[in-house]
């Protein structure tokens, strides 16, 4: 992004109400919430606050246009979908300790339709029950420990952990490559090239930059070998395209109509993989 005053990143901070909300940056930065406050009804001044201050909201203005793994969609989806089988893990677990609690609360008479319906304490393991109700569960690491100490990987049988396990491999590749993705494009920050608008994918990794038409043979210059511009057409707007992926353009399938669509690619094409 081009190079800002602190003064201007704190006043872009403090316009910005709808994205960062006062409570929000005073929970983030440590700055008070009234200053935030302040600064937005006009009561305060920016020349008026500490250098500290301002230096703090400035760096979280600036930290937050960064580019980072969740502004991807894929992995934002992919995340939510861990975090959502993480929990689904820790409550059945915790469900089977809350259930040992109450067995042995009841000295070990089960109530009807429990896991403990038929369990016979003179020749069970009562002092294995014991030791499960006293477990507390608070990470999915320690239900998977708890699960395979106490039932043997017999509580996951409709295979959340093989569904786990394939949510995390994916993430990590995914994660790979969009971390290649963020070097290239704080490689093209740190050339001084302005970047006026970033888009993600919702289907690919695929990364769509623009930047000033003035930067364009600079640009082509900088990534000569690298940066293809076979498709691109040189138009009458003071902007072009930058687009950073691993595959050709041109095409998507589409579930919903069961076929390809085309759409137009006018960018200059990156190849993340042969970047560096």
């Amino acid at each position: 992004m081009k190079k800002m005053t602190l003064t201007k990143k704190v006043t872009a901070l403090i316009e910005d109400d709808k994205k960062y909300t006062a409570y929000r940056i005073s929970k983030e930065t440590g700055v008070n919430q009234s200053t935030i406050t302040g600064l937005r009804t006009g009561k305060k001044k920016i020349n008026n606050i500490t250098l500290e201050t301002a230096e703090k909201l400035g760096k979280y203005w600036e930290d937050s246009k960064k580019m980072k793994l969740i502004d991807f969609y894929q992995i934002e989806d992919l995340q939510s979908q861990k975090a959502a089988m993480e929990e689904s893990i820790i409550s059945l677990i915790q469900d089977d300790i809350n259930q040992a609690k109450k067995f042995v609360e009841n000295d070990f008479v089960a109530e009807p339709g429990s896991a403990y319906e038929g369990f016979d304490p003179e020749w069970d393991d009562v002092e294995q029950v014991k030791e499960l109700a006293k477990e507390n569960v608070t990470d999915v690491d320690e239900a998977i420990e708890i699960e395979r100490f106490y039932f043997d990987g017999q509580d996951f049988i409709n295979g959340e952990l093989d569904d786990l396990e394939k949510i995390n491999e994916e993430l990590e590749d995914l994660t790979d490559q969009a971390e290649k993705i963020i070097k290239i494009v704080e490689d093209i920050e740190d050339k001084g090239f302005d970047i006026v608008h970033v888009v993600h994918s919702t289907k690919s990794l695929s990364t769509y930059l623009t930047l000033n038409k003035s930067d364009y043979e600079r640009f082509m210059e900088e990534y000569d070998g690298i940066a293809e511009d076979d498709e691109f057409v040189e138009s009458d707007d003071e902007i072009f395209g930058v687009r950073i992926a691993n595959h050709p353009s041109g095409e998507f399938w589409a579930e919903g109509s069961m076929k390809n669509i085309a759409y137009k690619n006018n960018y200059i094409n990156i190849d993340y993989d042969n970047f560096f």
